[in-house]
């Protein structure tokens, strides 16, 4: 339905939008079930949750150990994992790990940058650990994923 509403467009529109919803839902979902768990936690719980994404959304290009991350929030390195695990419903070093694997994926759809480039980038100390980690994250290696995104964009299947 919602295709129709751009006639214009060429017979690939149909299947990005699909795929911009899907993603949409998703987050969605996952933003929704992350607040569900943060609302059985004390109020100042769920601040240090949220002070702590937020420092790895901004800060996720550096080196961010569980350490720092505690004392960001003031508290003790296996307090704080354990409260934020019980928020998140993952480990700190995962949520870091996806928020990192989250923008290799859109700098490599959206730029051409080289795969080395990005893996530093985006907080990787190296570019085998970046493969490494991004293919068991995304079950494509950088390069298959960027080529993949290319001939998706291109209409190549």
């Amino acid at each position: 339905r919602i295709s129709a509403l751009f006639p214009d467009a060429d017979d690939r529109v149909p299947l990005e939008m699909s795929g911009l919803l899907m993603l949409l839902i998703a987050r969605l979902t996952r933003e929704n079930s992350v607040r569900q768990g943060e609302r059985s936690l004390p109020q100042v719980r769920q601040d240090v949750i949220a002070t702590a994404r937020t420092v790895i959304n901004e800060r996720y290009a550096q080196d961010l150990s569980l350490r720092t991350l505690a004392e960001e929030v003031h508290l003790n390195p296996n307090y704080f994992h354990r409260i934020f695990t019980a928020a998140c419903g993952m480990t700190p070093l995962a949520y870091l790990t996806e928020v990192r694997i989250s923008h290799a994926k859109f700098l490599l759809r959206n730029t051409d940058r080289s795969v080395t480039e990005i893996a530093g980038q985006c907080g990787f100390s190296s570019y085998n650990y970046f493969c490494t980690v991004f293919r068991k994250a995304v079950g494509l290696s950088p390069s298959a994923f960027r080529d993949r995104a290319n001939r998706i964009y291109d209409g190549v299947r």
